[in-house]
């Protein structure tokens, strides 16, 4: 993802034989990211930010450039919530140039995309304004146009950059767990079947309580809260040949074909009756097949943590 803002060039005439020196010229910031991919199938913004989404970058003065982790004396909000958009290729635009200190310090760049409770707004919301009782909510039908992008919370954190003209990339990581669920035909099912079928996921906590680290995104804390809600999932259909561990054979696959596939981002946490790690198992997904049939999968605990996808891979009985 690269963001390619002009960089504003002043220059002047001196017809006197006496030149004064050139003053220094502002260099415009101009980034690059990349996402960290931790997801299977075409999966969707598994490997890129897709277009129309916006990103916040908040930036700090870095003062001693001998050590990305020193940040003695660092002068905070030199960028406060500077606004970018993407468009899905890899680039960033914002309507708005910033530029490099003019003091010669180095910078360190804090970087989200989500759907948070308090506003950033752009060369006003210091840092810790918006990190002060922060919290993102993944949407409920995620099925909506735009809702499972919304719902994906990024983060990317890169410390003491030097000015220049050259991009500098910054790396998303992925905050939240994920289920992704292959449908495969069963006995009696055919493809219309599996490509009409609806996949939902019980019992979620929406909402994530957030305190950003600007050490690095795993410095940060994610930690489930109420509301509790079902999810309905993105779906996709295709034919995509998978390898599925054999119930009959523990530790060998055999191939099938997966004809729908479905994803919803979650909040990490602990998935039973207690939502602590303490509880019973429960029924996660609820698959609805075009005849009305509903099926639900074996109660069982879980650990959704951040960054990981659950299931892919795992082939469970509905019934």
């Amino acid at each position: 993802m690269t963001i390619t803002t002009a960089a504003l060039m002043a220059c002047s005439g001196n017809d006197s034989a006496e030149q004064t020196p050139q003053q220094e010229q502002p260099v415009a910031i101009s980034l690059a990211c990349g996402l960290e991919q931790t997801r299977a199938y075409t999966a969707t913004q598994g490997s890129q930010i897709v277009g129309g989404r916006t990103v916040s970058v908040w930036g700090d003065e870095h003062i001693d450039k001998t050590s990305n982790s020193i940040h003695t004396g660092d002068v905070a909000d030199y960028l406060k919530a500077w606004q970018l958009t993407t468009d899905g290729t890899g680039t960033l635009a914002s309507t708005s140039t910033q530029y490099y200190p003019m003091t010669g310090n180095n910078l360190d760049l804090y970087a989200l995309h989500g759907n948070f409770n308090n506003a950033a707004t752009e060369g006003t919301t210091t840092w810790v304004t918006f990190n002060t009782a922060l919290t993102h909510t993944v949407v409920a039908d995620q099925s909506a146009a735009g809702a499972y992008e919304q719902s994906d919370l990024l983060y990317a954190v890169k410390h003491n950059i030097t000015k220049s003209s050259t991009a500098q990339k910054l790396e998303f990581k992925h905050m939240l767990s994920k289920v992704e669920v292959y449908l495969i035909k069963g006995s009696g099912l055919t493809v219309a079947d599996i490509q009409g079928t609806k996949v939902e996921i019980l019992g979620i906590q929406l909402t994530a309580n957030l305190v950003l680290s600007k050490t690095s995104a795993a410095a940060s804390t994610v930690t489930a809260a109420a509301p509790i809600a079902t999810i309905k999932t993105l779906q996709q259909v295709g034919d995509e040949t998978i390898q599925v561990p054999d119930p009959d054979n523990p530790g060998s696959t055999f191939t099938e074909h997966a004809y729908g596939f479905a994803e919803a981002v979650l909040v990490p946490q602990y998935y039973d009756t207690n939502h602590d790690g303490t509880g019973t198992g429960m029924s996660l997904l609820q698959v609805t097949l075009p005849n009305g049939t509903v099926m639900t999968t074996p109660a069982a605990t879980y650990n959704f943590q951040a960054g990981k996808s659950e299931w892919s891979g795992k082939r469970l009985q509905l019934h």
